[in-house]
């Protein structure tokens, strides 16, 4: 049986679009972002246009500096990164990244595993999606995150 309200909570029937009182409050940015949308969008205008291949995109974003936040754990102080790969069934090659607090730090012999897989839509990879993410958590001193690359 199939219930239908009498009238519409998520959007009005008007057009253009225009959100309705149940999920309105959605739809108005955040304003810490609405303050950067202008400038991200000028950063990313030599990147991400028509005529720019996939291939020089990613060329472009993988080359991009990253982007830490400022409390951020110092690479080799709090937090080391080590680099290995295993191999697929199929027997191809995929990255790991490991993030630990060094050895001096490091509070236990059993350390807590955190399995990462990091986002980018199946398009724009590398470990750095999530790397304040993955240093903040691999400083904790009993913590090792492994984040796996992906293939596309």
């Amino acid at each position: 049986m199939v219930y239908l309200k009498p009238k519409p909570e998520y959007t009005d029937t008007t057009s253009p679009f225009t959100p309705g009182p149940k999920n309105g409050h959605y739809s108005n940015p955040d304003p810490v972002w609405a303050s950067m949308i202008d400038i991200v969008e000028t950063a990313m205008e030599g990147m991400w246009a028509p005529e720019v291949s996939i291939d020089d995109f990613k060329k472009s974003w993988l080359a991009s500096p990253l982007a830490l936040p400022a409390d951020c754990p110092e690479l080799d102080k709090d937090v080391v990164i080590s680099q290995m790969t295993f191999p697929a069934r199929d027997g191809v090659e995929i990255g790991l990244q490991i993030y630990k607090a060094p050895e001096s730090k490091m509070t236990t012999d059993k350390a807590t595993l955190v399995y990462r897989i990091h986002s980018g839509g199946w398009v724009v990879c590398s470990h750095e999606v999530e790397e304040g993410e993955n240093r903040s958590i691999g400083a904790l001193g009993n913590v090792v995150v492994v984040s796996v690359d992906f293939r596309m």
